[in-house]
């Protein structure tokens, strides 16, 4: 089946007899496409079994932000990273990562960065592939947490949080006994309208003193003086910083308070930091530090510890990757007898007749 390769003779040898055969992944007779999507860019990846990336493609998202031109641009870029897979390899699916809230089943609520609101877009994109391919959505932060844990910083951590700023929210995932947790609707993990001030600014979701209307990259990019507000900008000017600035102080005192509560609620292991957080992280280290030091309860606070991203800009992404392999590896006979093979193709005709959520007819 190419789930594994099997390489003679060169385990580990035994005291007497011949070495074991050692047993890899099949990097490259089975993979599986995997993207994120925000509000100003598209990374997508080909991932191997064992998490290697194979390829990679980045743009930015299209400016209209409609979904048709998001799945346009999003099919286009898994042509090009399967070009050159040849047509005996395994493909066997698709899975997105979006910033937004997404039902267990998929549906994106909302998400804000984005203008969308109420859209199957798994489907959006289904009709533009071809049918053995499957498509799958998730929430950025459930996958970023899921990436972490399998391929990253928390590996071995049975009970982990990811909390990862990019565009302008504030995401969360959440590793409970080794497994995601997503909640009764799967919506668990915004934390980033928690109200940590309340004297302070109207969130974009209508509530005042959300978490990230403190520490979301518009504020950290306000507090730099930058123009611009994407990730990249952001975290581009905050690589260079070696001292904080005081435009940046209470925005790490606000990310040390966030962090307490979260330790405090869910008693986690590890808290990881992703996205715009894992720049910001280090330039505000003492004063979030003090604020999380203050706020913390003493026992929760003792199995904490806070730790930045491995996986880095590809969290999202190689999670995504992780979550369609989870049917690889509950029926791996049926999966990859049905899985797509060799490069991506569009599909002939799309079958839609109109955009079923632009951003002029979504309410946020």
């Amino acid at each position: 089946l190419g789930v594994v390769t099997i390489v003679p003779g060169s385990g580990p040898r035994a005291k007497a007899g011949r070495p074991s055969p050692r047993v890899i992944p099949g990097t490259h007779q089975i993979q599986t496409l995997a993207a994120e999507i925000g509000a100003d860019h598209i990374r997508t990846l080909a991932v191997g079994l064992g998490g290697r990336i194979v390829s990679r493609a980045a743009r930015s998202t299209p400016r209209s932000h409609t979904p048709t031109a998001v799945a346009d641009a999003l099919v286009e870029m898994c042509e090009s990273v399967t070009a050159d897979v040849n047509d005996d390899v395994a493909v066997l699916g698709l899975g997105i990562g979006v910033a937004g809230v997404v039902a267990l089943d998929g549906h994106i609520e909302m998400a804000s960065s984005l203008g969308w609101a109420d859209l199957d877009f798994a489907e959006l994109v289904q009709r533009r592939l071809p049918r053995d391919l499957s498509v799958e959505v998730g929430n950025d932060a459930d996958l970023g947490a899921l990436a972490e844990h399998i391929r990253g910083v928390g590996v071995g951590v049975d009970h982990l949080v990811y909390v990862g700023v990019d565009d302008p929210g504030v995401g969360g995932g959440i590793i409970v006994d080794r497994r995601v947790f997503r909640g009764a609707g799967g919506y668990a993990g915004e934390f980033g309208h928690m109200t940590i001030n309340p004297g302070g600014l109207r969130c974009r979701c209508g509530n005042v003193g959300c978490w990230e209307t403190e520490i979301g990259t518009a504020r950290i990019a306000e507090a730099l003086g930058l123009e611009a507000s994407d990730t990249d900008t952001v975290a581009a000017e905050l690589a260079q910083l070696s001292l904080c600035p005081d435009g940046l102080r209470t925005a790490g005192r606000f990310l040390g308070l966030g962090l307490a509560s979260i330790v405090n609620s869910l008693n986690t292991e590890i808290v990881v930091l992703g996205g715009t957080l894992r720049d910001l992280y280090p330039v505000v280290r003492s004063e979030a530090d003090a604020a999380f030091k203050q706020s913390v309860l003493p026992a929760p606070g003792g199995d904490a510890r806070l730790a930045l991203s491995q996986l880095g800009a590809d969290a999202a992404s190689v999670g995504a990757a992780e979550m369609v392999f989870e049917a690889l590896f509950r029926d791996p006979v049926a999966v990859t007898s049905a899985a797509h093979r060799g490069p991506l193709r569009r599909a002939t005709s799309t079958g839609h007749a109109r955009d079923p959520a632009s951003p002029s007819s979504v309410s946020c």
